[in-house]
C-alpha cells in the first residue's frame, strides 16, 4: 500500500514540466515557460517494485538525469535515455494492449504511441498534437468514446517539487510549507526525494458535502485534502492495475462511453461544475499552489485549473510585514493606474496580492484594470475573489457587472446590479443602468422573436430621395449611376471635420459600392506586391476619425503603386465611427485593387450594439442604414494574404517562404486556431456572408484569438476564442509557407509588437485608445521583397465628444468603466 501511495507523488510536480501550456495567469506564464525550459528529471520507477529494487531506486534516485529541453512542437527531445522497461510493461490494459513506448522526454506521444486507440489529432481547445499534456489524451475517438491506453506511472519524468522551489522564480513557491505533509503522505523509502502529489486533486474535489473528517469541518485543510486524496487516488491506481489515464479519468467521472463531443459540449457550457470533459485531465496535473479557482470562472470549464491558494491564507498566516509590502505595493499600481499604465499597474496589484491575498480591494483593483487591458475573463475572476473575500464589496459586484456586459452576458450584469441595490437600495445610478440593461435584453430577445427567415436582403432596400435643402457633398452620377471621385472623397472628409452629415442616400451608395467588391472577394483575399509598390497594413481604427485623418496623411491615399489594406474593428468605441467606415467604404468604392478591407470583432451585431455604432448609425441615418452596414459587415473577407513578388536577399535573415521561394503574411484581425492543421485553403472557403463570428469555429477565432508568450493553447484573457502560443505560431506558418502573422486587436503601447520569434506582429492604430490608453498608434510598410517597416504617430486631437457618446439605455458610462 505504502508503495502504491507513493505513485501520485510525482503528479504536483510534474506540472513543472507542463506548467507552460497549462497555465493561463498571464503574469507568470512566462516564468513558467523559462522554468519549463530548465527542469531536472527524475525517473518515477514502478510502484510495485520488490523491496530490494527499492533500494537500488533510492540508491539511484540521489542522481537525477537531465530532462528535456524542448517539450514544444512535434518531437520532444532530451539528453536522457528513455524509462528502463520493467515487468510493469508488459501488463495488458483494459483493451487487450500492451503498455506504449515512451519517447525520450519521457513523454507519451499522441500520434506514434496511442496504437489501436485511434486518438484523434483534434484533442481539445488547449493544446495540439504532441504538445505538452497530449498524451493524457490518449483514447479520445470521435464516437467510439474513450478507450485510455495503458500509462504506467513509470512511463513519466518528473522532478522533485522540493527541487523545482530551488528556483526563486518557481511558480510553486507558494508550496514550500507544504513539502512536509506532501513528504508524509506520498514519500515512501522507494522514492524519497519524489515529493508532491494528491494535494491538487484533493482541494478540487473534496466539497463541503464529502470533508465531514476534516478537522473542525474545514474543507480546506491542507492536510487533510492532500491526505485524503493521496489515499483515494492510490486505491484507485491499484483497482486499476496501475493504469495512470484510466485512474485519473475515473476520479474525475470519465465513463468508457464518453466522446469527445459530449465532452467538449460539457466543457463549452456555463455549467461549471460539470465533470465529465476531457480538461478535467488538464486541472488534475496542474499545480494545486497557483492561484487560480477553477469554480469561479463563470466562462467555459477547463480553462481555469486550480482552486485559489488564497483559500489556505487564513487570518494570521499573512504576516504584519507582508501586509505593509502590499499596501507599499498597491500604492506603486494606483499611482501606475492614473498614469494610464495598466500593464504596470497589473503587475504591481499581482505582486501585491502574492503578498496579501486576503485584501479584497486589490482584486478588485486588478480587474479594474484587467477590464482597462480589456482582459474580461481575467478581470471577472478578480472581481468574483473581491466578492468572496467581502460579500458586500459593491465597487467589486459593478466591476463584475462590467465584465458580464463587456462579455455580452447582460443577464449575468443584471443579477449583479440586483446584488448592489440589495447592499445600497438607494443607488440611482445602478438601478438605471439595471433598468436600462433590462430593456437591452428584452430588445435582444424581440429583435431573435421577429426575425424572419428569407426576409428582405436590406441591400433591395435602397432609395429615398436627396432632400433639395441638403447643400454638402455630391455624388456625381453617370447613366443614372452614382460613381465616386477622388474629389468627392475630399470634400466628404472636410464635411465631416465640420461636424456635420453627409446625406444618408449618399451614405446608402458608397455602402452599396463597397459591398459590390467585397461580395466578389474570397474569405481569404490573395495581393500580390508588385514591384516598386508597397502596402501599408492598419490596425484598429475604433471610429477614431480624426486620428485615421492623421494616419492616412502619413500613408497617403490608395494609388497604383501603394495599397492600404485596413485590418478590422474600424468601428465601435469611438464616436466618429461612421465617418471612418464611410471614409475606408468610399476607398474601397474607388480603388478596388488598392484599398482592402478585413472584418475585424467588431464588425459585428453583439459588438455594435454594446459599442456605439448602433446607436450612432441610427441617430446619423436611419435603422434601415445600421441594417445596411450590419449586413454589409458580413461580406468583408475574414483575412488577406500579402504576396512578395521579388525574392529574398540572400543577406537576409533565413525565414519561412512560401513555395514559390518569397515572403508572403498573412494578415488577420485576431489570429490562430485551436487545433493545429488548418489550411489557407479552408479558410479561403469560409461561408462567410450573412453569418455573425459566434463564440467558436474558425471565423470566431480568426477575428477573436490572441497571442500568449507560453508555448501551447491556452484560454483567452478576454472570454472569448483562445490564446496561442509561439509553437503553435511556428507549426502554422510552416504548414503554410507564411513567413509572418499581422494580426490587430490588441492595444500595443508603442502601436506595434513583433513576438513569437518574430513570426507574429500586433499593429494598432488608434493611439491613446478611447482617450485614456496614452499607447501610440503604428501601420507597417511592406515592399515588393517584403521587407518591413514600423512607423509610429501620435493621437491627434479632437472635438469634444466622449468615446463611446451612442451607447444606447445610458449604458455608455458602464462600458467605459
Amino acid at each position: 500500500m505504502r508503495l502504491l501511495t507513493s505513485t501520485f507523488a510525482l503528479f504536483i510536480s510534474l506540472v513543472v514540466v507542463n506548467a507552460a501550456s497549462l497555465h493561463d495567469n498571464a503574469n507568470i506564464a512566462a516564468r513558467h515557460a523559462h522554468l519549463s525550459k530548465r527542469v531536472t528529471s527524475l525517473e518515477v520507477r514502478a510502484a510495485n517494485s520488490t523491496s530490494r529494487r527499492c533500494k537500488k531506486n533510492r540508491n539511484s534516485n540521489k542522481a537525477s538525469t537531465p530532462a528535456a529541453n524542448n517539450l514544444v512542437g512535434d518531437k520532444a527531445t532530451s539528453s536522457a535515455p528513455p524509462p528502463a522497461k520493467t515487468s510493469a510493461a508488459k501488463s495488458n490494459n483494459n483493451n487487450g494492449g500492451t503498455s506504449k513506448p515512451v519517447n525520450a522526454a519521457g513523454l507519451i506521444n499522441v500520434q506514434s504511441n496511442c496504437g489501436s486507440s485511434r486518438a484523434t489529432k483534434e484533442v481539445t481547445k488547449f493544446s495540439g498534437p504532441n504538445g505538452h499534456i497530449d498524451w493524457l489524451n490518449c483514447g479520445f475517438e470521435t464516437d467510439g468514446g474513450w478507450q485510455p491506453p495503458f500509462v504506467r506511472v513509470q512511463d513519466i519524468i518528473t522532478q522533485p517539487l522540493s527541487t523545482a522551489l530551488q528556483n526563486p522564480s518557481s511558480p510553486f513557491k507558494a508550496c514550500a510549507r507544504f513539502i512536509w505533509m506532501f513528504e508524509k503522505y506520498g514519500g515512501d523509502s522507494c522514492n524519497p526525494e519524489t515529493v508532491g502529489g494528491g494535494g491538487e486533486q484533493g482541494l478540487m474535489q473534496i466539497t463541503r458535502e464529502k470533508c465531514g473528517g476534516a478537522p473542525g469541518g474545514n474543507c480546506r485543510d491542507p492536510e487533510f485534502n492532500i491526505r485524503t486524496a493521496t489515499r483515494f487516488f492510490s486505491d484507485t491506481l491499484k483497482n486499476n492495475g496501475g493504469n495512470v489515464l484510466l485512474s485519473t479519468g475515473a476520479y474525475n467521472g470519465w465513463h468508457r462511453g464518453l466522446t469527445r463531443w459530449k465532452a467538449f459540449a460539457a466543457a463549452n457550457s456555463a455549467c461549471c461544475r460539470c465533470q465529465n470533459n476531457g480538461d478535467y485531465l488538464h486541472q488534475f496535473f496542474n499545480g494545486w499552489c497557483q492561484n487560480i479557482n477553477a469554480y469561479d470562472h463563470r466562462l467555459r470549464l477547463g480553462k481555469y485549473f486550480n482552486l485559489d491558494l488564497s483559500k489556505l491564507h487564513l487570518d494570521g498566516e499573512v504576516t504584519e510585514a507582508d501586509k505593509q509590502e502590499a499596501a507599499r505595493l498597491k500604492a506603486q499600481a494606483n499611482k501606475a493606474f492614473t498614469s494610464h499604465d495598466f500593464n504596470a499597474a497589473a503587475n504591481l496589484y499581482s505582486e501585491a496580492i502574492e503578498k496579501n491575498p486576503n485584501d479584497s480591494t486589490l482584486w478588485c483593483n486588478r480587474a479594474y484594470t484587467r477590464i482597462k487591458l480589456e482582459e474580461y475573463g481575467y478581470a471577472l475572476s478578480d472581481a468574483t475573489r473581491a466578492i468572496e473575500l467581502d460579500p458586500r464589496y459593491v465597487k467589486a459586484y459593478y466591476r463584475r457587472a462590467t465584465c458580464h456586459m463587456q462579455i455580452l452576458k447582460p443577464q449575468s450584469a443584471v443579477a449583479d446590479f440586483k446584488k448592489i441595490l440589495a447592499i445600497e437600495p438607494n443607488n440611482e445610478t445602478v438601478r438605471s443602468q439595471m433598468v436600462s440593461t433590462q430593456k437591452l435584453i428584452r430588445k435582444i430577445e424581440f429583435e431573435k422573436a421577429i426575425e424572419v427567415e428569407g426576409e428582405k436582403n436590406p441591400v433591395d432596400r435602397c432609395g429615398c430621395e436627396i432632400d433639395t435643402t441638403y447643400v454638402g457633398p455630391k455624388l456625381p452620377q453617370e447613366n443614372g449611376k452614382y460613381y465616386t471621385t477622388p474629389e468627392f472623397i475630399q470634400e466628404m472628409i472636410q464635411w465631416f471635420k465640420d461636424g456635420k452629415t453627409l446625406h444618408k442616400r449618399y451614405a446608402w451608395e458608397i455602402v452599396m459600392g463597397a459591398h459590390d467588391h467585397f461580395i466578389k472577394e474570397e474569405s481569404l483575399v490573395n495581393v500580390d506586391i508588385p514591384e516598386g509598390a508597397t502596402v501599408d497594413v492598419i490596425g484598429d481604427v475604433h471610429g477614431q476619425f480624426y486620428d485615421v485623418l492623421n494616419l492616412f496623411s502619413l500613408t497617403g491615399p490608395p494609388t497604383e503603386n501603394h495599397y492600404l489594406l485596413m485590418n478590422g474593428d474600424l468601428v465601435d468605441r469611438g464616436s466618429w465611427s461612421i465617418e471612418v467606415i464611410l471614409l475606408a467604404f468610399a476607398y474601397k468604392w474607388l480603388y478596388p485593387k488598392y484599398m482592402y478591407l478585413n472584418r475585424g470583432n467588431h464588425e459585428a451585431k453583439d459588438m455594435n450594439r454594446t459599442y456605439g455604432f448602433e446607436g450612432e448609425a441610427k441617430h446619423k441615418h436611419g435603422e434601415q442604414a445600421y441594417k445596411l452596414f450590419a449586413h454589409v459587415f458580413t461580406t468583408m473577407p475574414l483575412a488577406t494574404l500579402l504576396h512578395a513578388t521579388k525574392p529574398p536577399s540572400p543577406k537576409d535573415p533565413m525565414c519561412i517562404l512560401s513555395p514559390e521561394g518569397r515572403r508572403r503574411f498573412f494578415v488577420v484581425h485576431g489570429g490562430l486556431f485551436s487545433k493545429d492543421g488548418v489550411t489557407l485553403d479552408e479558410i479561403r472557403k469560409i461561408d462567410r456572408i450573412g453569418r455573425q463570428p459566434g463564440q467558436e469555429g474558425l471565423m470566431c477565432e480568426l477575428l477573436w484569438t490572441d497571442p500568449q508568450q507560453a508555448p501551447g493553447r491556452g484560454p483567452s484573457k478576454r472570454g472569448v476564442g483562445i490564446a496561442f502560443g509561439p509553437d503553435v505560431t511556428k507549426r502554422w506558418c510552416t504548414l503554410n509557407g507564411v513567413t509572418g502573422i499581422i494580426r490587430s486587436h490588441e492595444v500595443r503601447q508603442n502601436g506595434y509588437e513583433i513576438e513569437h520569434d518574430g513570426l507574429c506582429t500586433t499593429v494598432f492604430s488608434a493611439p491613446n485608445y478611447v482617450d485614456q490608453s496614452g499607447n501610440k498608434g503604428a501601420f507597417i510598410r511592406i515592399d515588393a521583397a517584403g521587407k518591413r517597416v514600423y512607423t509610429q504617430f501620435e493621437a491627434s486631437p479632437h472635438p469634444p465628444m466622449k468615446p463611446m457618446a451612442y451607447v444606447q439605455g445610458g449604458l455608455g458610462s458602464l462600458m467605459m468603466a
